[in-house]
């Protein structure tokens, strides 16, 4: 597996196979395509197929949980962004756009790499206020960085916490 490896095999149809990922959404929200996420390196998928979570605007403490069961792989050091190894998938979790910015201001990671993590369990706290303060887009982006199989997202516009979010099956 390669972090940060692109991923071409994205669909938003239910893919075709047996299902090895089923992910839930990490927090509730938006739902934001690919293509609609407002930055190029996500939109392109230069880092693989993802897609986005918007939280609501009237949200200040946003809980960012993991979406399957996993070991993490990467934390940031700013605190905004943590990489899972789902068995054969990566999945990078990605909270706000250009946050990096921020360095690490309003945001706490719940997890440290090694850890192996469950389904629903926090791995980062982000305040939304100082993200949008900042003038940033709270968005989570939410990347298949590396898989053998096919992807398939959610159709939904708005989805909460723990409801599936994407599937990988394999051929």
């Amino acid at each position: 597996m390669h972090l940060f490896r692109r991923n071409r095999n994205q669909s938003t149809a239910e893919p075709e196979g047996k299902t090895c990922l089923r992910a839930e959404a990490c927090l509730s929200g938006r739902v934001i395509p690919m293509k609609e996420i407002p930055d190029p390196a996500f939109a392109e998928g230069i880092l693989g197929s993802c897609i986005g979570i918007r939280p609501a605007e009237e949200e200040r403490e946003v809980l960012v949980t993991a979406p399957a069961d996993g070991t993490v792989t990467r934390c940031s050091e700013t605190g905004h962004a943590v990489g899972l190894a789902c068995g054969d998938t990566e999945i990078l979790i990605h909270a706000g756009i250009d946050t990096v910015q921020l360095s690490g201001k309003g945001f706490t990671l719940s997890v440290k790499e090694g850890e192996t993590v469950r389904t629903g369990q926090p791995l980062l706290r982000m305040d939304t206020a100082p993200v949008r303060d900042a003038g940033y887009d709270p968005v989570v982006v939410i990347v298949i960085t590396d898989t053998p199989g096919k992807a398939a997202f959610t159709e939904r516009t708005e989805i909460r916490t723990g409801e599936v979010l994407f599937t990988v099956s394999l051929p």
